[in-house]
């Protein structure tokens, strides 16, 4: 007979982000579908939405207070998170460009593989609400001055998803 298995020494923080997020998809997508159902899928994104907002900026507030004294937001973004939203080959990277004298960071993804675990699952339209719209929020939770601009994501069909943060 196995040993049972040590549950006190697991942690969320532990498993994958992409893992978290397609539990997060699985667990979330029946509760969109029937809020669709019943509500209609404007209000039903609407609430989601609201949910996401949340979610995100709690995500930048709690990158925001491992952040070092004296290291500026968009550093640390670039230094730590990047690689741990990365980490498995998650996203590819054509291009991360930061200029800390402008307060700006620059990306472009060429490979998404939140997106397509969305896409697998056939949930593209849930992913962009989960994925793709949490974004502003996390940077907005790791400094009430950072403003995310993006005209493309590869969750819809797009060759890129290109990121542009800056302080305003």
């Amino acid at each position: 007979m196995s040993e049972p298995a040590n549950h006190a020494q697991l942690r969320v923080e532990d498993v994958p982000l992409i893992v978290r997020r397609e539990i997060e998809a699985l667990a979330i997508a029946p509760l969109y579908e029937a809020f669709v159902r019943e509500l209609g899928r404007e209000r039903a994104d609407a609430i989601v939405e609201s949910a996401v907002a949340e979610m995100g900026t709690a995500a930048g507030k709690a990158l925001a207070a491992e952040k070092p004294e004296g290291v500026s937001p968009l550093a640390y973004y670039h230094n730590v998170a990047i690689p741990r939203f990365s980490a498995g080959d998650a996203m590819e990277w054509s291009r991360i460009e930061l200029d800390e004298e402008a307060e700006t960071l620059e990306m472009d993804a060429t490979r998404c593989e939140f997106a397509e675990m969305y896409r697998r699952l056939g949930l593209e339209h849930l992913g962009t609400l989960l994925s793709c719209h949490r974004d502003p929020y996390l940077f907005r939770g790791l400094d009430p001055s950072l403003e995310l601009t993006r005209t493309e994501t590869l969750m819809e069909g797009c060759s890129r998803c290109d990121f542009r943060i800056q302080s305003v």
